[in-house]
C-alpha cells in the first residue's frame, strides 16, 4: 500500500442499518491518504439536515456505524509501541464551518478496537462484532462535553503482545447527533498525544515498500442523502478476468435513484447520465431486481476484466445502498493499480540448424488509465520454447529464472522478487541453440504469457507475447590451423583456413578477411577449388570466392607466411580470420571467425659493456674495469665467456667472478671468463679486473682496453658475439713541493705572524685546481690572507684558512701566498704554535696527484701579566686640600716582567709635591722607572699633589697612569693603565639651629637662675645640593656662663670634638670632613649659670657659627622665634620680691575649626584691667591687634581665670605669632609671647608656665 502523504474528508452515503449490508475484504484494504495520518471521521444522525459525506445513524432502527481498518505490518519494530489518537476539535459546536459537530445530551460517540483476526459479519448481525465481542480490546463511550479539542490516547498497540496484521476500529453514534472526529495511527517519541510525532512515525525507516509502512483502510459503511437535486457517488469496482457474468447490486428505500455500469473501456461521464450501461434501481426498499429478501442483481456477460466504475446518482429524501458485487470490496477513492505491456523478440526472423538465439522479453506497467497507478505484484512470466530449440540460459537481473521440462523445448519461468512499480520496466533474455540436426525447413513460433495482480490481491488479464523465426538458413563452421604449435624466427607457415556448410541451403557471396599477425610477412595465398580471388593490402589477406558452397560441402583456402628474423620471443603469433556470405536472397548470415596461434619461444640478446669509473688515470693507479653484461632477450642464455687483452703500460693485478660461477684466469696479458651457469632473460651480471697504471707510464698516453663475449641459445645455437671498450688517458703528470716559513722562531701575545708558502711544481705536467688548506694553531687569531700575484680566492672558516687558485702551476714555476695571525693575548706560555698547511692539486685531466703539505713552529715564552690599581683613598676633596695617589700592580702571570715604566699625568686642578720612589716630572707627567717584577710578585709608587685654591667645584679630578713591561724576550706586553677620579663639590648650603633647655633648675622656676645649668643642642643640616666639606662648628658660651668641660658629644661618629672635652677649654669646637646632601651633624653639651648673676641680666644669650671648605659662615637660629638668624635665649629671674601683675600659669595655642584659639590662664591677677591680644608674620613691630577693646580682666589677688579668644581670620598655611599683653589698671602692661603657629592650624604650642609678670 502506498504511504498516507495528504488529507481528505471520507466522503460516504449512510443508509438505515435495518437493511443488510454488504461484506469487504479487511485483508485488501486501500489505504485513505490522510495528511500526516490524520483520518477524518463524521457521524450524524437522520434528523440533521445533512449532505454527502456524513456519517449516518438511525435512531430508529440502530445506530450508524462505519469500521476502519488499520493494517499493521509484521515489518513493524516489535519493541515500538503504535499508539490510537482520537481528536474531537469541537464539541457542541454548530456555527463552525466545515463538518458540522453537536451531541446531543442524550447522544454520545463509541468507538472499539478488535484484535487481529476477528470476523467481520454485518450480513447476520449488522453490528458485528458488536460491543465486547470476542477479539475486544477495548471500547470507549465519549459523551456530550466529556471531552475537549484535544487529542485523546484512545488505545496502544503492544505488537509483541497482540501480533501484527489486520485490526479493527468500530465507530457509532446513537441519537440525534453530529459528530466529527479525527484519527491518529502510529509510533509517538515522546508518548505525549498533545505533542507533534516526528515525521516518521507511520513508516520508521522513511522508505516506503520495505515493510514496516503502517495504513488505513474501510471495511463497511452504509450512506443516505438529504437535500435537493441529484447527487452523485462514483465507486471503483475490480471485476476479476475469465468471468462469463457478473452481477451488480443495490438497494433503494425511497426510488428517484440512477445507477450506471462503466466498464475500464467505456467512455465515462460522472452524472451517470450517458456512456457505459445502466443500471436498474427497484425502488421500495427492495433490492434491484428482487426483493427486499432476494437479490438477482443487474446482470452483464462477458464483462471486461478490470477497473469498473459505477456512478450512483440519489434524488431528494433518499436512502440508497450501493453493494456492486457481492463480496467484492467497492473503493471510494481511485485505487493504485498497475497496467503492464509485454513484448518479445529474437531479432531475426531467418536463422540456420546450430544458431544461438536470444529471445528478449520486456514488459512495463503504464497503469491502466482509470484507477491511480500502482505497483504490478505477483508478476510471474512463462515462456513455452518449441521443441526444435535447446535451452542455453535465462538473465533475469531482478528475480529468478528456472527451466523445466526436456532439454528440447521446455518451459521457462520467470519471477519477480519485488513489484513493478508505475512506469518502471523489467527485462530478462533466453538464450537458446537451433536444432543442429535439423535437416529441413521448420517454423519456430515462441510464446510468452504474464501474469500479475495489484496492491489488493486482484489477478489481472494475462499478458502473451509471440516472436517466430524460420530456420531455412546455410550455416557455414569455419576453422584455420598452420599445422604446428611452435616455430621460429625466419620459419616459413602456411595457413589452411576449411569452412563447411552445416545449413539446410547453399551459402552464397562467400568472403574471408584474414588479419596477419606483426611478426609475420606475406608470402602467398591460394582460392582453392571454389575459385575466385586472393590478395593481400597491408597485413590483411581477403579472400573473394566465385562458387556458392552447398549445404552439407567443404572447401579451403591458404595463406603461407614468414615468422619475422626479429622476433625474439616468447610470442605467440595469433591468427585470426573472418568468414561472411548470404543466404540465395542475398540475406546477410552471421559472420563466423576461426583464430590458430603459434609459439616463437623467447630468444636471448646480451648486450655488454665495459669501463673502469674514469676516463683518465695517473701513474701508480689501480684501474677496476667492470664488464657488464644483460640478456635483453626473452630466452636464457648459455656457454657464455668473455676474453679481455690488457693494455701495454698496465699491469694484471687479479680478477673477479662477483656473484657468478665459473673460473677466471689471466695468460700473456689476456684474461679469460668462463661462466658455468646460464643468464635468465632480463637478468644482468658483471665480472671485474683490476690492473695498476705503471709508474714508467710519463703520458700523456691512453690505455684501450677491449672484451669479447660468447654465448648460445638453450639448445646451443651459437648468438652473435658482442664486445666492449673502454679508453682512459694518463696525461703528463705535474709534482710539486711545498715550504712554509713565519720568519721567526720566537713570539709574544698580541705580536702579528705572517706564514709565508711556497710551492714549485718540479713535475713535467702542469699542476691545476690547486688548493691550500692551512690549520692555523689554536693560540692565534686570523688577521688576513694573501694570493700575493695569483689569481683566486681565500678565506677562514673555523680556524682553517683555504686558498683556491684559479690558474695551473705550470711546470717547473713557483708562487706562494701568505696567511697573517695574530698571537692571542690570553697565550700564557711557554708554548710552540706549530702551523700545518696541505696542499692538493691534480693532473690536467683532473686526477689527484699525492696530498703535500709543511710546518712552521714559533715559541712563546713565559708570559708576565700586571694588573695596575691606583687610589688617592678618597671620593672627594676641596680646593688646598693634600691628595696621595698610590698606584699598585702585580704580575699574575707565570713569567718574570721586565723593563717596567710607570706614567703618570697629573689632571689639570693639581700641583704636584713629590712622589715614592724617585721619580722623573715633566710638565704634568710623572715617570716610574721600576725594572723587573717577579712573577707572583707585586709593588706600589705614590704621588702626591695638592688640589688648587683656584679649583672651584662642581667638578672632579681624574688621574690615569700607564705601565709598558715586557716579557724575558724583550717582547713587549699589552699595556695596561688605571685610574682614579676625586669629586671637589660646588658650594651647598647648611641650616644650622639651636636648642637651649634647663637641666638644673634649682628653684623650678623655669628660669635661668644663678647656677642652673643649660643644655645645648645644635643641630646642622646639609640643604644641598652638595655635599659639604672641611665642616668647622664653634660656639663661646654666654660670659654669664660657664661650659661644662666633657660635655660635648657629637653625631655621626666621624665628627671630630676639637674643644670642649679638655680642661681648661672656655669654647666649643666640631669639625666633620663630609656631611652629605640632607644628612645631619648634632652636637650637645652643657654651660652652668654664674652665681653670683648680676641683677641687670635678664637673659642668657648663646649662638654658634658653622664654616666649611663649600660653605658660608653660618650662625645658629633660634627656632622658637620668628628672627631669622637669632641667638638662643633664656630668661633669668628678675630682681626683688614677687609679682605685682599677674601670675600666668598656662598660655598656649590650640587649632579650631577655622582658625586658631588662643588659651590663658591665671593664678592670680594684682591691679589687672584686662588683655590684648596681636598677631604678626613679619615681627612684633609688625604686630595687628585683634581686640580693639580690651577683653576684661576676671581674676582678683587670690584666685585668677581662664579665657579663649578665637582667631577667625587666620589663612591656612601662613605662620603667625602672637603676643598677650596685659594692662594693669594704672595703664602698665606686660608682655607674653609671642606663640607660634607652623603654616597648618593642625597642632598645639604650650608656653613655658608658670611666667610671672613684673
Amino acid at each position: 500500500m502506498q504511504r498516507r502523504t495528504t488529507m481528505m474528508t471520507l466522503l460516504i452515503w449512510v443508509t438505515a442499518l435495518l437493511l443488510p449490508v454488504w461484506s469487504k475484504d479487511t485483508t485488501q484494504a486501500v489505504e485513505l491518504p490522510p495528511a500526516g495520518s490524520v483520518f477524518y471521521l463524521q457521524t450524524s444522525s437522520p434528523n440533521r439536515a445533512l449532505g454527502i459525506g456524513d456519517w449516518y445513524t438511525n435512531s430508529t432502527a440502530g445506530d450508524g456505524y462505519h469500521y476502519i481498518t488499520l493494517h499493521v505490518p509484521c515489518g513493524w519494530p516489535s519493541g515500538t509501541p503504535i499508539y490510537v489518537d482520537l481528536f474531537h476539535p469541537d464539541l457542541n459546536n454548530t456555527s463552525g464551518a466545515g463538518v458540522a459537530d453537536e451531541i446531543t445530551t442524550a447522544g454520545s460517540t463509541v468507538f472499539e478496537i478488535y484484535q487481529p483476526g476477528t470476523s467481520l459479519n454485518p450480513a447476520t448481525n449488522p453490528t458485528a462484532p458488536g460491543p465486547g465481542a470476542p477479539g475486544s480490546l477495548q471500547q470507549t463511550i465519549y459523551t456530550s462535553g466529556s471531552v475537549g479539542p484535544q487529542w485523546n490516547r484512545f488505545y496502544t498497540i503492544d505488537v509483541g503482545n497482540t501480533g501484527c496484521g489486520t485490526y479493527i476500529l468500530r465507530a457509532q453514534t446513537n441519537g440525534n447527533a453530529d459528530n466529527s472526529w479525527r484519527l491518529r495511527f502510529g509510533a509517538d517519541n515522546d508518548n505525549n498525544p498533545a505533542t507533534d510525532p516526528l515525521p516518521n512515525y507511520d513508516n520508521p525507516d522513511g522508505q516506503p515498500g520495505t515493510g514496516d509502512e503502517l495504513s488505513i483502510g474501510m471495511a463497511y459503511t452504509t450512506y443516505q442523502h438529504s437535500g435537493a437535486g441529484a447527487q452523485c457517488l462514483t465507486l471503483f469496482e475490480y471485476v476479476a478476468p475469465g468471468q462469463p457474468t457478473v452481477t451488480f447490486h443495490n438497494f433503494d428505500m425511497d426510488g428517484n435513484v440512477r445507477v450506471r455500469y462503466y466498464a475500464p473501456s467505456a467512455t465515462f461521464d460522472a452524472s451517470g447520465l450517458t456512456g457505459g450501461s445502466a443500471g436498474t434501481v427497484s425502488g421500495a426498499t427492495r433490492w434491484n431486481g428482487s426483493t427486499n429478501a432476494t437479490r438477482a442483481g443487474d446482470v452483464v456477460n462477458n464483462p471486461e476484466p478490470g477497473w469498473w466504475r459505477i456512478v450512483s446518482c440519489v434524488n431528494n429524501n433518499n436512502q440508497f445502498i450501493q453493494e456492486g458485487q457481492s463480496s467484492v470490496p467497492v473503493y471510494l477513492e481511485p485505487p493504485p493499480a498497475p497496467g503492464l505491456t509485454l513484448s518479445k523478440t529474437d531479432g531475426v526472423d531467418f536463422a540456420a540448424p546450430g544458431e544461438v538465439l536470444t529471445y528478449t522479453l520486456t514488459f512495463t506497467n503504464t497503469g491502466n488509465g482509470i484507477t491511480a497507478p500502482g505497483p504490478a505484484y505477483n508478476v510471474v512470466l512463462i515462456d513455452t520454447l518449441p521443441a526444435d530449440v535447446i535451452f542455453q540460459g535465462c538473465v533475469a537481473p531482478n528475480g529468478t529464472c528456472t527451466h523445466s521440462g526436456d532439454p528440447f523445448g521446455g518451459t521457462v519461468t520467470y519471477t519477480r522478487t519485488d513489484p513493478l512499480n508505475h512506469n518502471a520496466s523489467d527485462t530478462i533474455t533466453i538464450t537458446v541453440q537451433i536444432n543442429p540436426s535439423l535437416t529441413s525447413s521448420v517454423t519456430l513460433t515462441n510464446t510468452a504469457v504474464l501474469d500479475y495482480r495489484d496492491g489488493f490481491g486482484n489477478q489481472y488479464p494475462q499478458l502473451q507475447a509471440t516472436d517466430t523465426t524460420v530456420v531455412n538458413q546455410p550455416l557455414l563452421q569455419l576453422s584455420k590451423t598452420d599445422g604446428s604449435t611452435v616455430t621460429a624466427p625466419g620459419q616459413a607457415l602456411t595457413y589452411t583456413l576449411i569452412f563447411t556448410n552445416t545449413g539446410l541451403a547453399p551459402a552464397y557471396n562467400i568472403t574471408l578477411s584474414d588479419t596477419l599477425p606483426p611478426e609475420v610477412t606475406f608470402q602467398s595465398c591460394s582460392v582453392g577449388s571454389l575459385g575466385g580471388t586472393c590478395n593481400a593490402s597491408g597485413s590483411t589477406v581477403t579472400f573473394n570466392l566465385a562458387t556458392p558452397l552447398a549445404a552439407g560441402a567443404s572447401a579451403s583456402v591458404s595463406i603461407t607466411v614468414q615468422v619475422n628474423a626479429t622476433v625474439t620471443g616468447p610470442t605467440t603469433l595469433t591468427n585470426t580470420a573472418t568468414l561472411d556470405y548470404t543466404d540465395v536472397n542475398g540475406n546477410v548470415r552471421p559472420s563466423v571467425s576461426a583464430t590458430d596461434q603459434t609459439q616463437v619461444p623467447a630468444q636471448p640478446n646480451i648486450v655488454l659493456s665495459k669501463t673502469d669509473g674514469s676516463t683518465v688515470t695517473a701513474p701508480g693507479q689501480s684501474l677496476t674495469y667492470t664488464l657488464t653484461f644483460t640478456n635483453t632477450g626473452a630466452g636464457d642464455a648459455y656457454n657464455i665467456t668473455l676474453s679481455d687483452n690488457l693494455p701495454a703500460g698496465v699491469t694484471y693485478q687479479s680478477c673477479n667472478l662477483g656473484s657468478l660461477s665459473g673460473t677466471c684466469s689471466e695468460s700473456g696479458g689476456v684474461v679469460t671468463f668462463t661462466l658455468t651457469n646460464p643468464l635468465a632473460a632480463g637478468a644482468s651480471a658483471s665480472v671485474s679486473i683490476t690492473v695498476q697504471v705503471n709508474t714508467t707510464v710519463t703520458g700523456p698516453t691512453t690505455l684501450t682496453n677491449t672484451a669479447t663475449l660468447d654465448y648460445t641459445d638453450v639448445n646451443g645455437n651459437v648468438r652473435p658475439s658482442v664486445s666492449a671498450t673502454d679508453q682512459t688517458q694518463v696525461p703528463a703528470q705535474p709534482n710539486i713541493v711545498l715550504s712554509k716559513t713565519d720568519g721567526s722562531t720566537v713570539t709574544a701575545p698580541n705580536q702579528t705572524l705572517t706564514y709565508t708558502l711556497t710551492f714549485t711544481n718540479t713535475g713535467a705536467g702542469d699542476a691545476y685546481n690547486i688548493t691550500l688548506s692551512d690549520n692555523l694553531p689554536a693560540s692565534v687569531t686570523y688577521q688576513s690572507c694573501n694570493l700575493g700575484s695569483l689569481s683566486g680566492t681565500c678565506s677562514e672558516s673555523g680556524g682553517v684558512v683555504t686558498f683556491t687558485l684559479t690558474n695551473p702551476l705550470a711546470a717547473g714555476d713557483s708562487a706562494s701566498v701568505s696567511t697573517t695571525v695574530q698571537v692571542n693575548a690570553t697565550v700564557t706560555g711557554p708554548t710552540t704554535l706549530t702551523n700545518t698547511a696541505t696542499l692538493n692539486y691534480t693532473d690536467s685531466a683532473n686526477q689527484p696527484r699525492p696530498q703535500v703539505s709543511a710546518s712552521d713552529s714559533t715559541q712563546v715564552p713565559a708570559q708576565p701579566t700586571i694588573v695596575l690599581s691606583k687610589t688617592d683613598g678618597s671620593t672627594v676633596t676641596a680646593p688646598g686640600q693634600t691628595l696621595t695617589y698610590t698606584l699598585t700592580f702585580t704580575n699574575t702571570g707565570v713569567g718574570d716582567a721586565y723593563n717596567i715604566t710607570l706614567s703618570d699625568t697629573l689632571p689639570a686642578g693639581v700641583s704636584y709635591q713629590s712622589c715614592s720612589p724617585a721619580c722623573n716630572v715633566s710638565g704634568s707627567t710623572v715617570t716610574f722607572n721600576l725594572g723587573t717584577l717577579a712573577a707572583g710578585a707585586s709593588a706600589s709608587v705614590s704621588i702626591t699633589v695638592q688640589v688648587d685654591t683656584t679649583v672651584t667645584g662642581p667638578t672632579t679630578l681624574t688621574n690615569t697612569a700607564t705601565l709598558n713591561y715586557t716579557d724575558s724576550a724583550n717582547q713587549p706586553r699589552p699595556q695596561v693603565s688605571a685610574s682614579d677620579s676625586t669629586y671637589v663639590p660646588g658650594p651647598t648650603t647648611v641650616d644650622l639651629i639651636k636648642r637651649a633647655s634647663l637641666v638644673v633648675d634649682s628653684n623650678s622656676d623655669n628660669l635661668a637662675g644663678p647656677g642652673d645649668v643649660i643644655e645645648y643642642t645644635l643641630v646642622l643640616t646639609n640643604t644641598g645640593p652638595e655635599i659639604a666639606l672641611r665642616l668647622n662648628v664653634s660656639d663661646t658660651p654666654d660670659a654669664n656662663t660657664t661650659l661644662v668641660v666633657g660635655s660635648v658629644a657629637a653625631t655621626p661618629p666621624t665628627a671630630v670634638i676639637v674643644s670642649g672635652n679638655t680642661t681648661g677649654d672656655a669654647a666649643v669646637e666640631v669639625t666633620l670632613d663630609e656631611l652629605a646632601v640632607n644628612a645631619v651633624l648634632t652636637i650637645t653639651f652643657r654651660v652652668q649659670v654664674n652665681n653670683p648673676l648680676p641683677d641687670s641680666v635678664t637673659e642668657i644669650s648663646n649662638q654658634a657659627t658653622a664654616t666649611g671648605a663649600n660653605i658660608s659662615s653660618t650662625p645658629s637660629d633660634d627656632p622658637t622665634t620668628t628672627d631669622p638668624d637669632d641667638p638662643t635665649r633664656l630668661r633669668t629671674p628678675p630682681p626683688g620680691g614677687p609679682p605685682t601683675a599677674i601670675v600666668l600659669t598656662e598660655l598656649r595655642l590650640v587649632t579650631s575649626g577655622s582658625g586658631w584659639d588662643i588659651v590663658w590662664t591665671t593664678g592670680a591677677e594684682i591691679n589687672t584691667r584686662g588683655f590684648l591680644i596681636y598677631r604678626s608674620t613679619a615681627g612684633r613691630d609688625k604686630a595687628q591687634l585683634l581686640t580693639p577693646i580690651p577683653i576684661p580682666a576676671r581674676g582678683s589677688t587670690t584666685n585668677g581665670a581662664s579665657y579663649r579668644f578665637s582667631d577667625t581670620t587666620a589663612l591656612t598655611g601662613v605662620d603667625y605669632s602672637y603676643w598677650l599683653v596685659e594692662i594693669e589698671l594704672d595703664g602698665t602692661v606686660n608682655e607674653y609671647g609671642p606663640l607660634q603657629s607652623r603654616g597648618t592650624i593642625s597642632q598645639q604650642h604650650r608656653y613655658f608656665i608658670p611666667l610671672i609678670g613684673r
